[in-house]
């Protein structure tokens, strides 16, 4: 029988992996990072051109140096989280720094966040799978762009 107490400490340990992932990206330590990711990870993102979301290791840590290449990633300040032995769900705040050519625009240096939400999906003590909804969409008001619409999605 899992007691409150257990229950709690593993809630604790989830969240304190998901922030210690979280750092090895800040830190683009991409081969420590690679380590928290089950070999079968999944990312799910709501996004058109879904073929485009990573589904290993690898693919995951190409994700995020894409993203590194446009912004720092400085801080991930959840505000409210709930977890048990297998999940993790998070509202978040996620700080960055534009360090890089965002759509042919050359880097800013501004600082700014987004909010969104996060669901991590724990299995074999690793990450199996990350839901995630950010608001990407405000990223170039934030930084004072003017892009109608929404931001362009790659093709697959």
């Amino acid at each position: 029988m899992t007691t409150t107490a257990d229950a709690q400490t593993v809630a604790e340990r989830n969240k304190a992996f998901v922030e210690a992932f979280q750092a090895q990206i800040m830190a683009e330590n991409w081969e420590e990072a690679k380590k928290f990711l089950h070999p079968e990870v999944r990312v799910h993102f709501p996004i058109a051109g879904a073929s485009l979301v990573p589904s290993d290791p690898d693919g995951v840590i190409r994700m995020f140096q894409d993203s590194a290449q446009w912004f720092a990633f400085l801080k991930a300040e959840p505000k409210i989280w709930l977890a048990d032995e297998n999940h993790l769900f998070e509202v978040v705040e996620l700080y960055f720094e534009h360090t890089g050519e965002f759509f042919g625009v050359p880097p800013t240096g501004k600082r700014f966040s987004i909010n969104g939400m996060a669901a991590w999906r724990f299995q074999d003590g690793l990450i199996h799978d990350h839901w995630g909804q950010y608001d990407m969409a405000a990223i170039p008001g934030k930084l004072g762009l003017d892009f109608p619409g929404s931001l362009p999605i790659p093709e697959a």
